[in-house]
């Protein structure tokens, strides 16, 4: 079921099964107004942990931590959107996405952090970072 981000008219579409375990963009198109959501089909939980500046990643159904999920990191700051990091949950189903070796010139407001797994699909979280 694919649903509109808070604050929009209240809609829910159920995806033909073909579409079920794909990524596919859904576009609604009603008068002159047009909206476009990514649906992620994906068979695992994720746990965004931000006093620590972590996810953590596990299966969907039996909820064993899954360990070499690709996450790609991305931080907003005043100058605006940059790569931030990447790698791989660790054997917990861990990864640490808000600490680097090198220091930030500019504080970051928010994270955006893609999880991604060969067999478990696809999805997007936001996060802010750990407070100092």
């Amino acid at each position: 079921i694919l649903e509109l981000p808070k604050g929009q008219a209240k809609f829910s579409l159920d995806l033909p099964e073909e579409f079920s375990k794909k990524n596919v963009l859904v576009e609604i198109s009603a008068g002159a107004k047009t909206i476009a959501l990514p649906y992620y089909a994906n068979a695992m939980s994720v746990q965004v942990i931000e006093t620590y500046g972590q996810v953590k990643v596990v299966d969907g159904i039996n909820s064993k931590p899954l360990s070499k999920v690709y996450v790609k990191v991305y931080s907003k700051t005043a100058q605006g959107v940059k790569f931030h990091k990447d790698g791989y949950t660790d054997v917990r189903g861990r990864f640490d996405y808000a600490t680097v070796s090198t220091p930030e010139k500019s504080p970051t407001e928010k994270f955006s952090i893609l999880i991604l797994s060969e067999q478990n699909g696809a999805l997007i979280r936001e996060a802010n970072p750990p407070q100092q």
